[in-house]
């Protein structure tokens, strides 16, 4: 798998790769995922706390990188198609996606180098080292890390592990149920004028709220004074509106379309 990370960072630009430390052994290693709160839904803006723990399943000590800063460790969310009778991967619109969306657990560092430009290098992981029998664990806020691969419905979710070369290992999978209440609108508004959000998330809040404010439009990269100050009056001004129409009839109605159109086949 180390050529994976050599490709994707010689496409974002010249990297440093002396800090990873790729462990070359087989491992027997098995990973079990569950989420820390149970719910038969959570609403859209919950924190989604991951537990994932790693298990050492075979007679000898087992090593392998910290998961949680390891590129080679993925988060796989397909959601279930919307539509009744859709085939698995099918959206409501017909269209199919057969892999499911899988973001990475490590992350990218950026360095700015005063004279030399900038450089990435991937995040430095631990090796964790487990006897037989030992277990290793740690926990990820899913719903606000990837708030966009989570949007009303049900989700389909596992963790692949291919951090050992010719290896792959996948968790069990659990099924993510996230609905539309009331109190997301103010939570992706939150999200949305956040500087420290993913730019990803505050995109996908944006989008969310202009189903209730369709004027509502953010400058989201690299805003100007100007731009910025527009985008804390547009906040502000929806804000005022959710407080004066959140259990407004016509409202209360949308949120009920929206997940029926999430829920219409899910659940089946």
């Amino acid at each position: 798998m180390k050529w994976i990370i050599a490709c994707i960072l010689a496409c974002v630009g010249g990297c440093k790769t002396e800090r990873i430390s790729i462990v070359e052994e087989t491992t027997s290693k098995t990973i079990h995922i569950a989420l820390l709160d149970q719910a038969e839904r959570f609403e859209l803006g919950d924190p989604l706390s991951l537990i994932v723990k790693y298990f050492n399943a075979s007679d000898g000590p087992i090593s392998f990188r910290e998961p949680a800063k390891t590129w080679e460790v993925r988060l796989a969310v397909r959601r279930r198609p919307a539509q009744a009778g859709a085939k698995p991967g099918e959206e409501a619109n017909g269209e199919t996606e057969d892999d499911p969306q899988q973001p990475a657990f490590g992350r990218i560092i950026l360095e700015e180098i005063p004279g030399e430009g900038s450089s990435y290098s991937v995040e430095p992981a631990d090796v964790i080292e487990l006897d037989p029998g030992q277990e290793y664990s740690f926990k990820e806020d899913i719903g606000r890390r990837w708030l966009d691969l989570f949007p009303p419905g049900i989700h389909e979710v596992k963790v692949i592990d291919e951090s050992v070369d010719d290896e792959r290992v996948e968790s069990n999978q659990i099924d993510v149920a996230v609905t539309f209440a009331p109190d997301s609108f103010s939570r992706l508004l939150g999200v949305a004028a956040s500087a420290e959000a993913p730019l990803d998330a505050r995109a996908f809040a944006r989008e969310w709220i202009r189903r209730f404010r369709p004027d509502f439009d953010l400058t989201l990269e690299d805003p100007s004074e100007a731009a910025a100050a527009e985008n804390r009056r547009q906040i502000d001004a929806a804000r005022e509106w959710w407080a004066a129409n959140a259990g407004a009839p016509e409202v209360l109605e949308q949120i009920e379309v929206i997940n029926r159109s999430a829920f219409s086949r899910a659940d089946q």
